[in-house]
């Protein structure tokens, strides 16, 4: 999942500000999946399933399909760094309860 909104997460105009906001452990360990998933890539199959995935999307009145995806990645992205939303969210969430 983190590796889907790297990628499309390039398009968003504060792309490089979240992503060094991102440990070095968690980038490392990221590398470490993109690299073993590419070794397993089949660009034709990946292919076919994407388009698959579109019409299956169109079908249930996505009328973007996949495209329609990177307007959630924009969403949370724009959530991450919006503290008064993320201020609004945590108000609403109950307090922690400390283990006695």
């Amino acid at each position: 999942m983190v590796n889907y909104f790297l990628s499309q997460g390039r398009r968003l105009h504060n792309f490089s500000d979240l992503v060094h906001q991102i440990h070095k452990p968690v980038i490392d360990d990221i590398r470490k999946v993109q690299k073993h998933w590419a070794t397993l890539r089949n660009k034709e199959i990946e292919k076919v399933a994407g388009k698959m995935n579109d019409v299956y999307l169109k079908t249930n009145k996505i009328e973007k399909g996949i495209e329609d995806y990177f307007g959630v990645v924009q969403f949370v992205m724009d959530f991450s760094t919006d503290s008064v939303a993320q201020k609004r969210v945590g108000s609403r969430q109950p307090a922690r309860q400390e283990p006695q």
